[in-house]
C-alpha cells in the first residue's frame, strides 16, 4: 500500500512574482500560462526523472496549455534553438548562462519564497488577478519519495497536471500550420510526415521563444537575402549561408513564383505550363524529357493534387531550417480562392543564375 502521507508534492503557496524579472518578463508581459521547476540545491531524484520523462511532463501541461520550463535541458539545446528561430544571431555568449543563476533570479524576484528546501514547481494561478507590478503564481513544494510515487502525485495532486490525454493520443501537432492551400488532407499529411526529425521535437517541446528573448536580450530575427546560384541552389546568407534543399520539379515551381511576385492561382498555371517547363528543363538539362512532360502536366492539372504536393515540399524546405515566422516569407502561400504568392521583397533576391530576372 502506497503512503501517501510521505508525499507533500500536492501541499500549496500562492505566491506573487515580479512583472519586470529579467528573465520571464517576456513570458509575463504576453500573459503566457508557465510551470517552471526551480530547486535551490541539485537534487539528482528529481532532475533525472524530469529528464526521463521530460517529453510526457509536457504533453501533460501542454493539454492544460501551460508551457513547462525546465531550465538545465533548455541551456543544453539553446545553440540549436537559436539556430532555428533566431537563424540571424551570431557570436552569442551562451556559455555563461546556468541554472543557478535562473534559479537565483527566480528567488530574488518572489516575494515570501518558501525555505524548505525542497525542489518546487511554480504554475501560473490563472484563478487571481495580476496586479501592475506582479503575477500570481502556485507554488508545489516538491517533497520527493521516489519515482512512482513522485509521479502518483504529480497525477492526482497537482491539478494543472491531471491527464487529459491517452497515452495513445501522444501525437506531434503543428499547431501554426495554416498554410492556406487549396489542399485535400493528403498533402496536409505530407508536410507533417516529411518535417524534420529536429522540427518535430523543438515545436513538440514547446520551445519558449519569449525566454529566449528574454535571457538573451533579442528583437525579432531580420530576414535573409536569398541567393540563387548559377548553379540553381538557394542560399540564406545572413542565416550561416544554409542551402534550402528541394526536388528540380519543386524548384522550377518556386523560380516561377518569384518570377511572378504579383502571384497565380493554382488553376492559373495551365497558362505557363511552357514556361515552368522550361524552368525545369534548365534546372534538370538531363532528365528523361517524356518524364519530365508529365511532370509538368500533373502540376498544371487542377483534378490532380501535384501542385499541392509540391508547395508542401517546398514549405518544408524552408521550415526545417528557419521557424515558420520567419519562413513564410519564404514560401509560396496564400489564403483560399485567392492568387498564391511569394511574400519576399525581391530586393532581397540575389539571382546569379538569372532565372527569374
Amino acid at each position: 500500500m502506497m503512503d501517501l502521507n510521505k508525499i507533500r508534492v500536492h501541499e500549496t503557496i500562492n505566491i506573487l512574482i515580479r512583472k519586470d524579472i529579467p528573465i520571464l518578463s517576456e513570458v509575463i508581459k504576453n500573459g503566457q500560462p508557465v510551470a517552471i521547476y526551480c530547486e535551490q540545491t541539485y537534487h539528482e531524484g528529481i532532475n533525472n526523472y524530469i529528464r526521463i520523462h521530460y517529453d510526457k511532463i509536457c504533453r501533460q501541461l501542454d493539454s492544460n496549455e501551460i508551457t513547462f520550463i525546465y531550465f538545465p535541458l533548455f541551456l543544453e539545446h539553446l545553440d540549436e534553438y537559436l539556430q532555428y528561430f533566431f537563424p540571424d544571431s551570431t557570436g552569442i555568449d551562451t556559455h555563461s548562462l546556468t541554472a543557478d543563476s535562473f534559479y537565483k533570479s527566480i528567488a530574488e524576484n518572489v516575494a515570501e519564497l518558501p525555505s524548505t528546501g525542497h525542489p518546487i514547481l511554480l504554475i501560473t494561478d490563472r484563478r487571481r488577478n495580476a496586479d501592475e507590478e506582479t503575477v500570481p503564481f502556485c507554488c508545489y513544494d516538491l517533497d520527493y519519495v521516489d519515482d512512482h510515487q513522485f509521479e502518483y502525485a504529480l497525477r492526482h495532486y497537482l491539478p494543472p497536471l491531471r491527464y487529459r490525454l491517452d497515452d495513445e493520443a501522444d501525437k506531434m501537432c503543428w499547431a501554426h500550420d495554416d498554410s492556406g492551400y487549396d489542399a485535400d488532407q493528403e498533402s496536409n499529411d505530407i508536410l507533417l510526415k516529411e518535417i524534420s526529425e529536429k522540427v518535430a521535437r523543438l515545436i513538440a517541446r514547446g520551445v519558449n521563444i519569449s525566454i529566449i528573448r528574454g535571457i538573451l536580450n533579442l528583437h525579432n530575427p531580420s530576414l535573409s537575402k536569398l541567393v540563387i546560384t548559377d548553379d540553381f541552389r538557394l542560399i540564406l546568407p545572413n542565416y550561416g549561408n544554409r542551402e534550402i534543399l528541394m526536388s528540380k520539379l519543386s524548384k522550377a515551381l518556386y523560380f516561377l513564383y518569384l518570377r511572378h511576385k504579383e502571384g497565380l492561382l493554382f488553376k492559373e498555371l495551365r497558362d505557363h505550363k511552357n514556361e515552368l517547363y522550361d524552368l525545369y528543363r534548365t534546372v534538370s538539362p538531363r532528365e528523361d524529357m517524356e518524364a519530365m512532360d508529365r511532370s509538368v502536366e500533373d502540376l498544371v492539372d487542377s483534378t490532380k493534387n501535384s501542385i499541392n504536393v509540391n508547395c508542401s515540399r517546398i514549405k518544408k524546405a524552408f521550415v526545417e531550417e528557419i521557424d515558420d515566422s520567419i519562413a513564410k516569407q519564404y514560401y509560396i502561400d496564400g489564403k483560399r480562392g485567392e492568387p498564391k504568392f511569394i511574400a519576399l521583397d525581391r530586393k532581397l533576391v540575389e539571382d546569379q543564375s538569372r532565372m527569374i530576372m
